[in-house]
């Protein structure tokens, strides 16, 4: 305790932001008895290891001016610590991150997460949830606790579109994991359960319809001069206005009419200005007579300032003759672009230098067998401020890393000022301090 009362003196009493790493035995033992001296406290951040007993319970108004609270992915909770936490910071709490949400079968007789017993999160703009247990938790719950979420980010949650669309109204921007299941009801869910007024949208899945509910509308097309009937698209796409920033993960390749009904709308309006689609399409922008680079007409825009070059192997063209041209064709078409993804596409260095002369800043690369080369990297730093930026492919069902950093959410990356001596932080953890479980 001797210890936290000098940091607290130190700092004059106007410590905004706490962090604990790695210190089980502090959270069990004094975690409770310390934070009264931060009354003053806006972030509070939790990352541990398992720990061997519960933590214990706050008090109310314990911590009155909490606005982010982040509780890390191998934190053991129990249903009780977390809503004595919220009822803690009820009224002040803005963003709240959970990423081991505890399991439907932690709790006691009785209690469920939309009893009266939890609180309301009005102030609650941004929501980040992960569960990997076996009985989760649905995420209605949380629409009705926290009704003004903005942004929101689960994974390994089962949830209804519909319900998401109608309880948060709010929402802007979400981000939907691989492990989230959406229980639609081919009959009754029938329309978007997006709303057209997003600006930001993340989805992973299978495939696209796992994400998307069903459009229900028929209509005629001509094929082979033939007049036939087809869904158009099988899954209902809004029409976006706002869009900025689109990300789809899938391992089925969509379908044309659903690549362009997601995409097509913000090129046009001029409102995307990031697009992640894994796999890309290639193997659509090929001439079906001729065989040669035929690109859609409609897919460019000079606002566009980051595209994913990948997915060639799964749409089978990498091996393609013309496989050059496509990529440096779809990079002439976005010349606002500063930087692509290639994730573990095998692309030559001559490619990857044509790609860089085209003013590209930044290309993101992921776990490639062969590094790339020294000379390559130099070069392009050197003659044209290029960076490589090795990061890891995203691996659907897999482990990951929030895209969320913590104390800073999806609303508001920028981080503390440092210089700022109002914005003081103070971080334990075991390396340094002396401190060991």
């Amino acid at each position: 305790m001797a210890t936290f009362q000098a940091y607290h003196k130190y700092a004059g009493g106007n410590v905004t932001e706490f962090s604990i790493t790695g210190y089980n035995d502090f959270l069990t033992s004094y975690f409770v008895r310390v934070l009264p001296l931060y009354r003053n406290l806006k972030t509070l951040i939790l990352n541990n290891k398992p720990l061997d007993r519960p933590l214990p319970y706050l008090l109310k108004d314990q911590i009155p001016q909490l606005t982010k609270l982040y509780l890390g992915p191998k934190l053991s909770l129990t249903p009780d610590f977390l809503r004595s936490f919220l009822l803690s910071s009820s009224s002040t709490l803005e963003e709240l991150h959970v990423l081991n949400l505890p399991g439907a079968e932690t709790m006691v007789q009785g209690c469920r997460w939309y009893l009266d017993e939890w609180p309301t999160l009005e102030k609650l703009k941004v929501l980040e949830l992960d569960s990997r247990v076996r009985t989760v938790v649905h995420l209605k719950p949380f629409l009705h606790m926290a009704p003004n979420v903005e942004a929101a980010w689960f994974d390994g949650i089962p949830y209804k579109p519909m319900e998401l669309k109608v309880g948060w109204e709010n929402l802007q921007s979400a981000f939907i994991g691989s492990r989230a299941q959406a229980l639609i009801d081919r009959q009754e869910d029938i329309g978007p359960c997006f709303k057209s007024d997003m600006r930001e949208l993340h989805l992973e899945a299978n495939q696209l319809s796992q994400r998307f509910c069903r459009s229900g509308i028929l209509s005629s097309v001509w094929v082979d001069g033939m007049l036939s009937l087809a869904h158009h698209p099988p899954v209902a796409i809004p029409e976006w206005t706002r869009l900025e920033k689109l990300s789809l993960i899938v391992r089925k390749p969509m379908l044309d009419v659903e690549f362009d009904s997601l995409v097509r709308p913000g090129l046009e309006l001029g409102t995307l200005r990031e697009m992640d689609i894994r796999p890309m399409p290639f193997d659509r922008f090929f001439n079906p007579i001729s065989g040669r680079p035929e690109i859609p007409s409609w897919l460019k825009s000079d606002n566009i300032t980051h595209i994913s070059l990948t997915g060639t192997a799964v749409v089978g063209i990498q091996d393609n003759r013309y496989l050059e041209d496509i990529i440096l064709g779809v990079v002439d078409r976005f010349p606002g672009l500063r930087s692509v993804d290639i994730g573990d596409e095998q692309y030559t260095d001559t490619l990857l230098a044509k790609i860089i002369m085209k003013g590209i800043k930044i290309i993101y690369y992921g776990g490639h067998d062969q590094p790339l080369r020294y000379d390559l990297k130099e070069w392009a730093k050197n003659k044209h401020g290029a960076v490589f930026v090795s990061h890891p492919e995203p691996e659907l069902g897999g482990e990951r890393k929030s895209p969320i950093a913590p104390g800073q959410g999806i609303a508001n990356h920028s981080p503390l000022n440092e210089n700022d001596p109002l914005q003081q932080v103070v971080e334990y953890s075991t390396a340094g301090m002396g401190f060991s479980d």
